[in-house]
């Protein structure tokens, strides 16, 4: 299991860390980058 990431510079998301458990939940307005959170995760484990 994925305990920790930090993404930057991927498609909207200039610099996030974040500390991951067994369930998340990534909220936000439209257009905020949530998308891009999960996507940078699923390049990464593919």
């Amino acid at each position: 299991m994925i305990q920790y990431i930090r993404i930057q510079n991927f498609r909207s998301v200039k610099d996030i860390a974040l500390e991951l458990g067994p369930l998340n939940i990534v909220f936000g307005p439209n257009g905020c980058g949530k998308s891009n959170i999960y996507n940078a995760i699923h390049l990464l484990t593919a």
